[in-house]
């Protein structure tokens, strides 16, 4: 089951989130590995062969997969995803780290993890083997965004955002890692665990928050309207149309955005 790639963005953030969807991207366990490591685990000159392609431009799952050795456990049938990295790392979902009995970290930043933020690991691969320092971790949930997606959005790379997820069992994720690149597709990335418990499937859409309207409306509702005044939203907006068929907004009354943006657009005084 899913939320359904049609289902609105949910009603009561409907009018702070931007409009465009964003698609997610489900983050298996996996491996990212270096070239030179893909060569000791699977043989010298072997290359990677591609079972899947991912949305990102270049990025694929190969058919290879390892398996690795951590806290006396084996956790085998973890695909390799390309392309190569500059260091090599093991993401897998908490679920999985309960089930070899360890706690293992969230990666601060996906691919630039330092020597505090994974656990040793031995990988194990058909021709070789290969201590991996720091470099079995959970991955940092993240938006990816081109340079025209980021304006579109007003983000920046490496910001923290909040994304929406419609359903049943929708929820809001905080603390989203802003990633933005030339070669970006607009996708939320989440794990298996986050998507779980969503009901979400890959290609499902989500909603970035608005936070500066967000921020705008959450003041005005905390402000003091001017004595005798009080706070239009849009739906009263909308409802003093239908019921007498024109509006004029007095004096002192405080509009939040959205109700702004109609009574612009409806040229109202």
């Amino acid at each position: 089951m899913s939320s359904g790639p049609s289902s609105p963005p949910l009603a009561a953030l409907h009018d702070y989130v931007h409009p465009r969807p964003v698609p997610i991207g489900i983050m298996p366990a996996q491996a990212r590995l270096t070239r030179a490591d893909f060569e000791q685990l699977f043989g010298p000159g072997t290359e990677a062969e591609k079972l899947r392609p991912l949305p990102q431009k270049g990025h694929f799952i190969a058919r290879q997969q390892i398996a690795i050795h951590v806290a006396g456990r084996i956790l085998e049938g973890l695909p390799v995803c390309c392309p190569w990295v500059e260091r090599s790392r093991i993401e897998i979902p908490a679920s999985r780290a309960r089930q070899l009995g360890i706690r293992v970290p969230v990666a601060l930043l996906e691919g630039a993890e330092t020597a505090s933020d994974g656990v040793e690991c031995l990988l194990l691969g058909p021709t070789g083997t290969l201590q991996l320092r720091a470099g079995l971790s959970i991955p940092q949930r993240h938006l990816h965004l081109s340079p025209t997606d980021a304006r579109a959005f007003h983000l920046a790379d490496g910001e923290r955002t909040r994304v929406v997820v419609p359903g049943v069992r929708g929820a809001i994720f905080n603390d989203v890692l802003v990633r933005v690149s030339e070669q970006a597709v607009l996708e939320l990335h989440i794990d298996e665990d986050e998507a779980n418990a969503l009901l979400a499937c890959n290609g499902d859409l989500s909603y970035v928050i608005n936070e500066q309207r967000l921020g705008l409306d959450l003041n005005l509702r905390l402000a003091r309207p001017a004595a005798g005044g009080r706070l239009m939203t849009e739906r009263d907006l909308r409802d003093t149309l239908r019921k007498q068929g024109r509006v004029r907004i007095p004096k002192g009354v405080l509009l939040t955005p959205s109700a702004r943006d109609l009574a612009r657009r409806l040229k109202l005084d």
